[in-house]
């Protein structure tokens, strides 16, 4: 039998069912999955009886559909949990078509105790990609400059996360609301799934250097399919089965429990979570919520095309970039560069540029339907749907026509910070329609459009100066502190420094969202 090897994911940002994962390190598992041989169905009621052999859908005595002697409104004790874990991996088994070959240890956290444990994680580490991951989140307008980013995005992770699966210590976490340690059984399917995914279980081949758009759509077809099984568990709560921690009315449901899945930025772990107050940062939750929404929209396709065999086959051969799995195409990605021509005391930080993908940009312009400001770039209707398993789309107009791009961070002795952001699109119509609704955005966070395409925001978290310059299919930002630092990050822009008049802003297309 040909050995198999799974991927690592180190778990970034969560919400709502959102998370964001890079690859880590490989194991190797001769496991096998396959679409033979469901479990077969037990009899409804009364004391259902064990199997000869393991057979999927039946895990440690428990059958999926098997009602529990459970009492979790006191808080589950080590027995109860424990039969709760064998009837959720009972249940990924049936609805996955999967079988475990172990049980997959799970322990509970209270989230004030998660807080402490994510405050402790500290900073440290690598101080250049820290600023190129500050800078990248600047450049997408989702948390500014004078914000820490790291800790922007802790503080979103504890308010919303509600479970994660370490790879490393082959262990569950469930972040319980309070300190009853209970656990909701959804929540449970998707963390199990992780748990089978990253246990060896199926064959992977992905780069060994892949751009970072790469690792998010490897994540989408992760979270998805771990998305897609918790949604047929959380269906059948209630209609069919009786779930603990689900509001569905069942005699063991305790409190409401809408999951999907996040993670844990601070270590090696693949994640799942939910909206909790209070509110996290709405531009990090969306760009966390792109492997789920668009993962699970994908995976569902895929099954319905041609069952789990199909959506098993795309982690041999998976997507390649967000822009992918948005429109379920096979397009290549263009390569984009850009000369490091940075002077005076201005340098770039790291190695090479970061590929932020369609799904990055689609956030940045949907991210305005959430802020507090009058108006946005996109509207509800464009965002919003009435299809699919999510109903919401990052196949937004502004960024649909992306092919490819790459952004540089560039940093000054003394600390601050700009970029060159280059972006390639389809045609030349593409760029220039990205580039129209780019500058609007500028307007709308404030700034003062000047003459050849220099843009200054006076005031506020994104306080800087921009110069936007569109050449046939190809967009190029360049950002500085200042208008007369612009040509000092990238010197074609020296000959565009003029002060910028101070023009009204254009008139907002949408009036905002209340949420």
């Amino acid at each position: 039998m040909r050995t198999r090897v799974v991927f690592v994911v180190v778990a970034v940002v969560a919400m709502v069912g959102l998370a964001g994962c890079t690859l880590s390190a490989f194991q190797e598992s001769t496991a096998t999955t396959s679409d033979s041989e469901t479990a077969p169905a037990p009899d409804d009621g009364g004391a259902l009886a064990d199997p000869e052999e393991d057979v999927k859908g039946w895990e440690n005595g428990v059958w999926y559909n098997e009602s529990l002697a459970v009492t979790p409104g006191d808080g589950l004790n080590e027995s109860e949990l424990a039969a709760v874990v064998n009837r959720s991996m009972a249940r990924v088994e049936y609805v996955r078509n999967v079988e475990f070959d172990r049980r997959v240890p799970v322990s509970i956290l209270s989230r004030e105790e998660y807080r402490e444990r994510q405050s402790g994680g500290g900073g440290g580490g690598d101080e250049a990609a820290a600023t190129r991951e500050a800078v990248r989140l600047e450049a997408l307008f989702l948390v500014g400059e004078s914000t820490d980013a790291q800790e922007e995005q802790a503080e979103t992770r504890s308010a919303s996360v509600q479970g994660f699966y370490s790879p490393n210590a082959d262990e569950i976490t469930i972040v319980a609301p309070s300190s009853t340690p209970t656990v909701d059984e959804v929540t449970l399917a998707h963390e199990l799934v992780h748990a089978y995914q990253f246990r060896g279980n199926l064959d992977v081949r992905f780069p060994q250097s892949p751009t970072r758009d790469e690792q998010r759509a490897l994540v989408a077809l992760i979270e998805g399919d771990a998305n897609f099984v918790d949604r047929q568990v959380r269906e059948r709560c209630g209609a069919e089965w009786a779930c603990v921690g689900h509001e569905t009315g069942g005699e063991e449901s305790t409190s409401d429990g809408g999951t999907t899945a996040d993670g844990d930025g601070g270590g090696e772990e693949g994640g799942s979570g939910a909206a909790a107050a209070p509110r996290p940062n709405m531009g990090l939750y969306l760009l966390s919520y792109f492997p789920y929404a668009e993962g699970e929209a994908y995976v569902a396709a895929t099954k319905e095309r041609g069952g789990w065999a199909a959506v098993n086959a795309l982690y041999s051969d998976p997507a390649a970039s967000s822009e992918q799995i948005i429109h379920r195409n096979d397009d290549a990605v263009e390569s984009v560069s850009v000369p490091d021509r940075s002077s005076g005391e201005w340098s770039r930080v790291g190695n090479g540029g970061v590929v932020a993908g369609e799904a990055d940009v689609a956030t940045m312009f949907a991210a305005t339907l959430y802020d507090d400001v009058e108006g946005s770039i996109v509207s509800r209707d464009q965002f919003l749907t009435d299809s699919g398993p999510v109903p919401i789309t990052y196949a937004l107009p502004p960024s649909a026509g992306w092919a490819g791009d790459s952004l540089y961070a560039y940093e000054r002795d003394d600390g601050d910070t700009g970029y060159v952001w280059r972006l390639r699109f389809d045609d030349d119509g593409e760029a220039r329609e990205f580039a129209r609704a780019y500058r609007d955005l500028l307007r709308y966070r404030g700034a003062d459009a000047g003459d050849d395409g220099v843009f200054v925001i006076p005031d506020g978290p994104y306080a800087d100066a921009f110069y936007v310059d569109v050449s046939g299919s190809r967009v190029t930002i360049v950002n500085a502190p200042a208008v007369e630092d612009l040509g000092d990050v990238h010197e074609p822009a020296s000959q565009r420094v003029a002060p910028a008049n101070a023009l009204a802003p254009s008139p907002p297309c949408v009036a905002p969202l209340a949420v």
